[in-house]
C-alpha cells in the first residue's frame, strides 16, 4: 500500500488518465450532455475524482485516490477468496501472484478504472463463494452490487459478468429445492434489478460502437492481438514460441478440468470453485471469438483484457493444488513477485513507458525553447506538455502537429514516438525513461514582421469573439507566421474557450489552420495570462483573408486585455 500511495504521488500521468481528466474530470461530462463518447471514459472513477476536483483542486493525487482505495479491497478480497476455495498451503503462492503482477498494480496508482473493477470482481468472486456454501441472500445481493461497480469501472468486464449472472441462474434453477421461497424471491428480485441495469450500459456500449470508440485492439486473432499484448506486458515479451507454450498449458489444464469434473461428479463439481472459475475463463475467451466473427468486435488488447491475467492465475492455481503430480507446478508463480520487485520505480509503468512527460525533461525543455518561438507537439505529448505548463506564469501553448500538415511542424518539437528523422530537424534532448524527444529546427527562417498591434480590451458574450481580420491577397506563395498572448478573464470556468486562427478563400470557404485547448492548458482557471506562437501558415492563391477569434461556445462572459497580434512574413525562399 505504501508503494502505491508513493507511485501515486511521484509517477507522471499517463496519457490515458490526461484524457480522462480533460474530457470527463474537469469537466464533469459523464454519459449525457456533452460528453465525449468514448470508451476512456471508465464511469465510476470519472465521477468520483470529479467530485474530489471539486473539492481539493487540480491535484492529479486526488484524481488517483479512487483506485488507491480500492487497493486494499483487492488485497483481502483475494486473500479470503482463496482462504475458501483452496486447501494446499501452496496456495498462498496463487495469492502472491495475484497481488505481485505490476502491470496490474500499476492501475491501482492510476486514474483509471482498471484496478477497481478487478477489486469488485474478486470480491464479487468471494460473495458467491459464500452463496454457493451458504445460501444467503445476503450474499447475493453483495454479488450483485460488486458486479455494478464492476461495471461501472470498467465496461469491458460486461461478457464476464454476464456469463457469472447466466451460471448463478442455472445454480438456482438446479438447486431449487435447496432454497426456501424467500431466498428465492430475493434471488430473482436481486437479478431482475441487475438486468434492469443492465439494458442502458447495454444500450451506452452500442451507443460507443456506432461512434467507433470501441476501437482499441483488432480482429487479427485472439493470440495476435489478445494473446501478445497481455505477454508483453506480464512476461515481457511476446515471442512466437510462447503462443505453443500457452496452448500447451491450456490444454494441460483442460485435460485436468476434465478429469476433476469425471472424479467429482457433475452436479456437486458444478458449484466448485475449480468449476466455475477456469469455465468463466475459458468461456470468455470463446466468446471474444464469436464476438469478433459474428458481431465484427474487435479482439481485446492489452488492459482491456486484463482480467485475463487474474482468471488465468486463479485457473491454473485452483487446479493444480488439488493433486500433488501438479501441486509442484505452482513455483512458476513465483515470476510474478521475483518480477515484481525487478521492476519496482517511482517513475514509469509497465504499459506505455513513453505516454507521458516527466517534469525534469519538462524542465529542460522549458530552459531551451525561447519564449518568441513555436513549439508543436505529438497529440499524446502535447496532453502531457499541457499538464505540465499549467504551474507556469505564462504557459508557451504548443501547436498540434499533424502528419499530413508538415507546415505544423514548430521551431520546436516533442515526439514520444521513436526517432524521427525530418530533414533540418535534429534531437536537442532526449529522454531514456519515457523515450521523449525535443527537436529543434536547425536553419531558422528569415523573417519580416508585417504585423505588430495591440488589441483593445474586448468584454463580450458572444460566441465568436474576433481579434484580427488580416488582408492576405499581397503575400500570396509566402509563409506567414502569427503570435498571440494576452490576459483572459471569465465569470466562470469555460470549457470551449479557445482560439483558432481560419482563412477565408475567395468563394467565402473557410479553412482552420489550428486548434489551441485553453482547457488542458488552464484547467478551471478563470484568469491567465497566455503565449501561442503558431505554425507557419503557406498564403494559396484562393486565399483572402486571415480571421484570428476566440471561440467562446459555452456562451460565458469573456474579459481580453493586453492582446498582442503578431505577423511575420518568411523571406527567403519557401521549399
Amino acid at each position: 500500500m505504501a508503494y502505491a500511495i508513493l507511485r501515486a504521488l511521484f509517477v507522471e500521468p499517463l496519457f490515458d488518465e490526461l484524457a480522462t481528466l480533460y474530457w470527463y474530470i474537469q469537466t464533469g461530462y459523464l454519459p449525457g450532455r456533452g460528453a465525449t463518447m468514448d470508451a476512456n471514459n471508465h464511469i465510476l472513477n470519472s465521477l468520483v475524482s470529479n467530485q474530489f476536483f471539486l473539492l481539493f483542486g487540480d491535484h492529479f493525487f486526488v484524481y488517483r485516490l479512487f483506485a488507491l482505495c480500492t487497493f486494499p479491497i483487492y488485497f483481502f478480497a483475494s486473500r479470503k477468496f482463496l482462504l475458501l476455495s483452496a486447501s494446499n498451503p501452496f496456495s498462498f503462492l496463487i495469492f502472491l501472484a495475484l497481488i505481485s503482477v505490476h502491470w496490474i498494480f500499476d492501475y491501482f496508482s492510476f486514474s483509471r478504472g482498471y484496478g477497481p473493477s478487478l477489486a469488485f470482481l474478486v470480491l464479487a468472486f468471494c460473495f458467491i463463494r459464500n452463496w454457493l456454501d451458504q445460501r444467503k441472500t445476503s450474499s447475493f445481493i453483495g454479488i450483485v452490487l460488486s458486479f455494478i461497480i464492476a461495471l461501472l469501472c470498467n465496461l469491458s468486464l460486461f461478457i464476464p459478468l454476464i456469463i457469472l449472472l447466466f451460471y448463478l441462474i442455472i445454480i438456482s434453477i438446479i438447486q431449487i429445492r435447496q432454497f426456501s421461497r424467500k431466498q428465492l424471491a430475493g434471488i430473482w428480485i436481486t437479478t431482475l434489478c441487475f438486468l434492469s441495469f443492465l439494458i442502458p450500459v447495454y444500450i451506452y456500449i452500442l451507443k460507443l460502437k456506432k461512434a467507433g470508440a470501441l476501437w482499441w485492439g483488432s480482429s487479427d486473432g485472439l493470440w495476435e492481438v489478445t494473446g501478445k499484448s497481455i505477454s508483453k506486458n506480464v512476461l515481457f515479451t511476446d515471442n512466437h514460441s510462447l503462443k505453443f507454450i500457452s496452448l500447451f498449458l491450456l490444454f494441460i489444464l483442460f485435460f485436468i478440468f476434465m478429469y476433476t469434473w469425471r472424479k467429482t461428479g457433475f452436479v456437486f463439481f458444478l458449484q466448485k470453485t475449480e468449476f466455475w472459475i477456469p469455465a468463466l475463463f475459458g468461456s470468455t475467451l470463446v466468446s471474444f471469438i464469436l464476438l469478433a466473427q459474428f458481431m465484427d468486435l474487435n479482439y481485446p488488447m492489452d488492459r482491456v483484457g486484463m482480467y485475463l491475467v487474474v482468471l488465468f492465475i486463479l485457473t491454473f492455481g485452483l487446479l493444480t493444488e488439488k493433486y500433488p503430480f501438479t501441486k509442484w507446478s505452482l513455483l512458476l508463480l513465483l515470476w510474478f513477485p521475483l518480477s515484481f520487485v525487478f521492476k519496482m520505480n517511482l517513475n514509469t509503468s509497465v504499459f506505455s513507458p513513453e505516454d507521458r512527460i516527466h517534469k525534469t525533461f519538462y524542465q529542460k525543455i522549458i530552459l531551451e525553447v525561447p519564449d518568441s518561438t513555436s513549439i508543436s507537439a505529438d497529440y499524446v505529448s502535447q496532453a502531457s506538455y499541457a499538464y505540465l505548463t499549467r504551474k507556469e506564469k505564462i504557459p508557451h501553448i504548443a501547436v498540434d502537429y499533424l502528419p499530413e500538415d508538415t507546415l505544423s511542424k514548430g521551431d520546436y518539437h516533442i515526439s514520444w514516438i521513436e526517432k524521427l528523422e525530418w530533414p533540418g530537424y535534429s534531437c536537442l534532448l532526449y529522454d531514456p525513461v519515457s523515450g521523449t524527444r525535443l527537436y529543434k529546427r536547425t536553419i531558422p527562417f528569415k523573417t519580416h514582421v508585417i504585423l505588430d498591434t495591440l488589441i483593445y480590451p474586448k468584454k463580450s458574450k458572444e460566441s465568436v469573439i474576433p481579434l484580427v481580420d488580416f488582408d492576405l491577397r499581397r503575400f500570396t506563395n509566402q509563409l506567414i507566421q502569427t503570435s498571440v498572448e494576452g490576459n483572459v478573464q471569465l465569470d466562470k470556468y469555460c470549457l470551449d474557450l479557445n482560439l483558432r486562427h481560419e482563412i477565408q478563400s475567395r468563394k467565402e470557404q473557410i479553412r482552420r489552420t489550428d486548434n489551441t485547448r485553453f482547457n488542458w492548458y488552464f484547467g478551471r482557471k478563470t484568469a491567465y495570462r497566455f503565449r501561442y506562437p503558431n505554425h507557419r501558415i503557406l498564403v494559396l492563391p484562393e486565399d483572402r483573408f486571415l480571421h484570428i477569434r476566440f471561440y467562446n461556445d459555452d456562451l460565458n462572459k469573456v474579459n481580453l486585455e493586453a492582446i498582442r497580434v503578431k505577423i511575420v512574413v518568411v523571406t527567403e525562399k519557401f521549399k
